[in-house]
């Protein structure tokens, strides 16, 4: 998981579900803090290794520059209670 410039009051525009087979090099390098040597290797290997694990990945788009992506194996959504009060 990796989250950038999360501030209260963003507003949440979109979140994308990435299936195992659209993981791409740039989705694991937006997850990872990965060093300069070896760099190509890591990610090769991380990407395969998601793969392999049959992981996928949720995006964030929010307003003011906030990010965040989350590699995750298994979801389950539920429906929340709509106005409460």
């Amino acid at each position: 998981m990796h989250l950038e410039n999360v501030r209260e009051g963003n507003i949440v525009f979109d979140v994308s579900l990435i299936d195992t087979g659209q993981l791409t090099e740039s989705h694991i390098e937006s997850l990872y803090e990965l060093s300069k040597v070896a760099r190509d290797r890591q990610i090769a290997t991380l990407l395969a290794s998601a793969r392999q694990e049959g992981l996928r990945m949720l995006e964030m788009t929010t307003s003011y520059g906030a990010e965040g992506v989350v590699l995750f194996k298994g979801i389950e959504l539920l429906q929340g209670q709509q106005g409460r009060g």
